[in-house]
Order: structure tokens, then sequence, then C-alpha cells
């Protein structure tokens, strides 16, 4: 299963969603239950037709809320560099957006 995962996000790639989840994966939270969170916001952001789904599984299978100790400015930059996953969302992203998505997640 791992093997044919891989082989899809090598061909497919990742976007906003994963870029997202690494600031708060540096800050102890697993990958998983970053991406939980980040996932359903940048497909928001996305206007994805999945994000309601997103939300309703997050919800139902009551993770934990996350938060951003570091500086939200910061951690956009970091973000924002981070070109292997957002240059390859669908809609484009600046530092802005990025910032009120983190405020969004940290405010939950």
């Amino acid at each position: 299963g791992s093997l044919i995962t891989g082989l899809g996000f090598g061909n497919s790639s990742t976007t906003l969603g994963h870029g997202l989840s690494y600031v708060f994966s540096n800050e102890g939270f697993s990958h998983g239950h970053a991406l939980a969170f980040t996932t359903q916001y940048a497909h928001k952001f996305n206007s994805s037709k999945y994000s309601s789904r997103f939300e309703r599984l997050v919800d139902n299978l009551k993770f934990e809320k996350i938060s951003l100790k570091q500086n939200i400015s910061d951690a956009a930059d970091l973000i924002l560099n981070d070109h292997k996953h957002i240059d390859n969302n669908p809609k484009p992203i600046k530092k802005n957006d990025i910032e009120n998505i983190l405020k969004k997640i940290n405010s939950l």
C-alpha cells in the first residue's frame, strides 16, 4: 500500500496542505495530525469541492486541535519558500493568504 501511495505522490506531487503542515510538524505535531487540519484549510483556499468532506472527517475523528507557537509571519515565510509544494498549488498563494490560513488554524 505505501509503495503505491508513494508512486502516486511522486507522479502527482503535493500542494499547499503539505506546505502548511511542516511548520506544525516542526513543533512536534505528527505529520498526519498536522495534515488533518492544514489539508482542510488548503481545500477551502483552493475552492475545492472536497473541503467540506475533509472538515467532517476531522470533526468526526475528534482530532486534538493544533496551534502554532512560532511567529505567524516567520512561519509564512518558510511556507512560501517551500517551492516543492507551493508552486504545485492550483491557485496562486501570497504571504498574506498563508498568514490568514495559519491564524484560522490557530484560532480553532
